[in-house]
């Protein structure tokens, strides 16, 4: 009897042939291991639902152990443990507090301090959103602004006064609040210098409603801010307050909004502009999920805001945004509004397929010339999103997993042809509407956009008032559903990031060190047969950082080691190599603050996040860190160091300033 636990065959020449294992053990370096006490230890963490461990292969690199982990279901109202889910939402808030007072501390770029647009970043290139793009936002939202009663005005997050000191000499009062001292200073002192003493400035979070009595208000506008609350429930919280600080007649306006049913749309543009031509698409479809899962804004369901409106007594427009540039500010965002009327708009008339009646911007203007009182069309394709909605059908399509970003470009730029389907621009509605004596309201078709298509009602002015919304936005279309299913959960991908550190900190107490798995891999479900079983040959590979592997280059200092493991960590990537680049590997605006709060407040070490954003790579960053050290030494202490080194080779050089590194750390 062959008692090891592998399984062999005797052959009639009396050799045996190893054919593998009765069990689950494994040989990793020489060390014999059981899966089943790395998935039993891991079970024992609170936050595991279910686990498997595997050995797989890594190409010339030999094998390595990966963790497949399912997380416990999270808690209904936020996606965090009860018990972490206040300290979650209190550091996601200050993490957004202390971006915008570093961000809103720089000098405004251009001469005109009331059109402060510092921070405006566009998610594909990393570049200042132009400036022209910009002011067509302002103004496309001021419009709509001064549309609705604006005597007496609360503006939620007021930022550097984009909207203020241009709706504010409209107003009796204007009152606007902001959690940035930074940028309150600065709106006040453009105050004084305008003259605008109409205007009174509170610093203070969204959900912070002292002071402010029940109808003190004509408008309340949160503009560009729910992006930036931590859940559903605190969305739900502040509009509720702003309903009920507004006076019968007034209005929330609730400006620019992320569309939940465009998220995954929002995502594969992103990673499509960014990608090599020679990734994959089932690469690319891989990180389009990841980043959707991952994002640390609130990305709210339309919806949301007609299931609100029903249960406050109020009712709801919710509206595509104005202007042609074609950004993220328009393809992908939305703006509501919440009247607080005593009486229900008309009802809108019969609604026109635009596909059904073969309409196009010519036949519509010749159906508007014989001046009908109104008229409302569904469907209508937007010039805004063909081509992400060709972009997602081919990322989901299984045919498509196996060829390359460049045959996904060409085939996304064949079908988005104005030839296949002539596809309309909303603006140009509008403008069309405008011309011909109608006012427009313009809202996504009922799957939210997400198939790219949007819906209009045409009213001739002077006849009845405009309606809520075309008929698939309506209140009576929308079933009311648990808050937290028209939005995203941002606490989630922080908490899950934290989570793998965590483990490994779980399993090293645990098991000795040749058991603890290289990787571990979050998953939302196990692989299962059909007869049940975890399918070991589904579970994915675990996902290496971005870049060229063969360009890897291993921290050497002190200071790089730190850099790397604090990143890794914040990142929740198996490693950080010094020519990495940090937003590369999946970072983003709220990971950079976790990444310099965790370097200052825990080693002590000298970073800004403007230092993070500037930086190339991680060597780079480095090399950033060491130069704003030298500079803060001591002109006499610089001058002795310097002498020191004079005579030393550069190799003698790096092992003296290691050796400082040391020093510095073990003195921490």
């Amino acid at each position: 009897m062959y008692r090891t636990g592998d399984l062999v065959r005797w052959l009639p020449g009396g050799d045996l042939e190893f054919l593998g294992r009765l069990d689950a053990q494994v040989k990793l370096r020489g060390f014999r291991i059981e899966l089943g006490e790395i998935e039993s230890a891991l079970a024992r963490h609170p936050r595991v639902r279910k686990a498997v461990a595997a050995l797989r292969a890594d190409g010339d690199r030999g094998d390595r152990l990966v963790a497949y982990v399912v997380q416990r279901p999270a808690a209904p109202e936020d996606g965090a443990a009860a018990a972490e889910r206040p300290a979650g939402m209190e550091e996601h808030i200050a993490q957004w507090q202390g971006l915008y007072d570093e961000t809103y501390g720089k000098a405004p770029t251009g001469g005109d301090p009331t059109f402060n647009i510092q921070g405006w970043n566009s998610s594909f290139t990393g570049e200042p959103i132009p400036a022209a793009q910009m002011r067509e936002w302002v103004e496309g939202t001021v419009e709509r602004l001064l549309s609705l009663p604006h005597r007496r005005v609360l503006e939620v997050g007021c930022g550097t006064g984009l909207l203020l000191f241009r709706v504010a000499p409209h107003t009796e009062r204007y009152r606007g609040t902001d959690f940035s001292a930074v940028a309150l200073a600065q709106v006040a002192a453009e105050l004084r210098r305008h003259g605008l003493d109409r205007v009174e400035l509170a610093q203070g979070r969204a959900d912070d409603w002292s002071g402010v009595a029940p109808g003190d208000f004509d408008l309340v506008v949160v503009n560009s801010v729910v992006q930036y609350f931590p859940t559903v429930d605190y969305l739900v919280r502040v509009l509720t307050a702003a309903v009920a600080a507004v006076a019968p007649g007034g209005s929330v306006f609730v400006g620019d909004v992320r569309s939940l049913p465009l998220l995954t749309a929002f995502h594969t543009a992103v990673e499509l502009h960014r990608s090599p031509p020679s990734r994959t698409v089932a690469e690319l479809r891989a990180r389009v999920e990841r980043r959707c899962a991952d994002e640390e804004e609130l990305v709210v369901d339309p919806d949301l805001f007609h299931a609100l409106a029903a249960r406050l007594g109020a009712r709801a427009e919710v509206q595509l945004k104005r202007g042609r540039a074609g950004n993220e500010l328009t393809r992908f965002r939305y703006d509501a509004v919440l009247r607080r009327d005593a009486a229900a708009p008309p009802a809108a008339p019969e609604a026109l397929d635009w596909r059904a009646a073969g309409l196009s911007l010519a036949a519509l203007e010749r159906r508007l010339a014989a001046a009908p009182e109104a008229i409302a069309l569904s469907g209508i394709p937007s010039a805004r999103l063909v081509t992400e909605t060709a972009a997602v059908a081919l990322l989901a399509d299984p045919a498509w997993q196996e060829r390359t970003v460049e045959e996904l470009r060409r085939e996304v730029a064949d079908r988005a042809a104005p030839a296949v389907e002539p596809a309309v621009e909303p603006e140009d509605l509008w403008q069309l509407a405008a011309r011909l004596g109608y006012a427009a309201d313009l809202a996504w078709s009922a799957a939210g956009g997400a198939d790219g298509g949007f819906d209009a009602v045409l009213r001739r002015r002077g006849a009845a008032a405009a309606p809520s919304a075309p008929p698939a936005q309506r209140p009576a279309a929308v079933a009311a559903r648990p808050w937290r299913e028209y939005a995203n959960v941002p606490l989630a991908g922080n908490l899950a990031r934290r989570l793998v550190p965590e483990l490994r900190r779980h399993l090293a107490a645990e098991l000795p060190d040749f058991m603890v798995p290289s990787a571990i891999v979050l998953l939302d479900a196990l692989p299962l047969t059909p007869a049940g079983k975890v399918d070991r040959a589904a579970l994915p590979a675990p996902e290496r950082p971005a870049g060229d592997e063969s360009a890897y280059l291993p921290p050497a200092t002190p200071l790089d080691r730190l850099l790397a493991e604090v990143a890794a960590e914040v990142l929740g990537v198996e490693r950080v190599g010094m020519r990495d680049n940090f937003f590369a590997l999946g970072g983003h605006s709220l990971l950079a603050t976790q990444l310099v709060s965790r370097l200052e407040g825990e080693h002590g070490v000298g970073v800004t996040l403007q230092m993070v954003f500037d930086a190339a790579d991680f060597a780079d960053l480095a090399d950033r860190i060491m130069e704003r050290g030298m500079e803060e030494v001591d002109g006499g202490e610089l001058a002795a160091m310097l002498r020191e080194l004079d005579d030393l080779s550069a190799e003698e050089v790096r092992e003296h300033l290691d050796g400082l590194f040391e020093g510095a750390e073990e003195g921490a």
